[in-house]
Order: C-alpha cells, then structure tokens, then sequence
C-alpha cells in the first residue's frame, strides 16, 4: 500500500468532506439465507478483488457509547414533513429522519473524538 494514512480521516472536520470525495467508498453484500455464514469471507475476497487491501475478521472488546430507550415502548411519532438532513463543521439540523441517520452523522462527525455510538435494538411489544 503506497500510503496508508489516506485510509484514515483528516483530525480537521473542515477537511473531511475532500477526504470522503476521494478515499471514502460505501459497499453492501446480499447473500442467500443459506449463504449467511460465508458473507464475511465473501466481503473479503470482494475487498482484495478491487482494491490492494487485506482484511480479517478480528472479535474484540471495544469501548462504544449505546443509545438505547430507557422507557417503556411508545411508538415514536414524527409531526411529518420533509426530511431535512444539513451538516456542517460546526453542527447540523436532522428533522424528520431515521435514527440511524443521525447515528451516522455523529459517528462520521465524531469518529475521532469518541467511541462509536450503536442503537440497541428493540423489540417491538404488543
């Protein structure tokens, strides 16, 4: 790898934008139920197939901040409208989106600040 440190965000939010245009790539996988157990290797050899890079799966323990609900189950209502999704280096307005939306703007915003934030899941009561 000619330079590793591109794979890591810029410490300054200003240039992190510039950063993700060039460095930045998002990928899915979609397997057969009875493929599950292979999607990690899978991932793998897509990884190594389209860019000069290795990966391993490695278990861990891991600081990590857990948004969770602390009270009991009530749907989450929205008054509508459009969703609105603006961020910049200095915050952003999030109206009307996913929780994961928000989750992953902190996260990117935040990357180097904090441990990542998760979303415990829920199940949804009677």
């Amino acid at each position: 790898m000619e330079n590793a440190s591109n794979l890591l965000p810029p410490c300054d939010p200003l240039h992190y934008d510039g950063w993700a245009d060039t460095s930045r790539y998002s990928y899915e996988v979609s397997v057969p139920r009875s493929r599950k157990s292979e999607v990690f290797k899978i991932m793998q050899q897509d990884l190594a197939r389209y860019f000069p890079y290795e990966a391993e799966m490695v278990k861990r323990r891991s600081q990590c901040l857990v948004l969770r609900r602390i009270t009991q189950w009530v749907a989450l209502d929205s008054k509508g409208g459009i969703p609105v999704e603006e961020g910049g280096p200095n915050g952003g307005l999030f109206q009307n989106v996913l929780v994961g939306t928000l989750v992953s703007a902190l996260n990117k915003k935040y990357q180097r600040l904090l441990p990542p934030i998760i979303i415990k899941p829920v199940c949804r009561r009677p």
